[in-house]
């Protein structure tokens, strides 16, 4: 996926864009993201997850991608691109 460095510009890039957003329109509609997350992955490379949660002890999650596509921004393959 990510390196760790790439991952932290992903996710500071969508922090702002998607956080109250909801976690999937279509599937999700009444669950709103609370957090992004950085996670390291089994091969060492990183990826980036956004958090919703349902009650206190249930929460949600996808990815970075699948939430920039549902909610129409960039992805993060363009994200990496822009100059810092």
């Amino acid at each position: 996926m990510y390196t760790y460095k790439e991952a932290q510009k992903i996710a500071n890039y969508y922090l702002d864009k998607v956080i109250g957003k909801p976690l999937s329109r279509v599937k999700a509609k009444s669950l709103p993201i609370t957090e992004i997350k950085i996670e390291e992955l089994d091969d060492h490379s990183f990826n980036v997850f956004c958090y919703g949660k349902a009650t206190l002890s249930v929460a949600f999650f996808t990815t970075i991608d699948l939430v920039a596509k549902d909610l129409e921004l960039l992805g993060p393959n363009e994200i990496l691109k822009l100059d810092d």
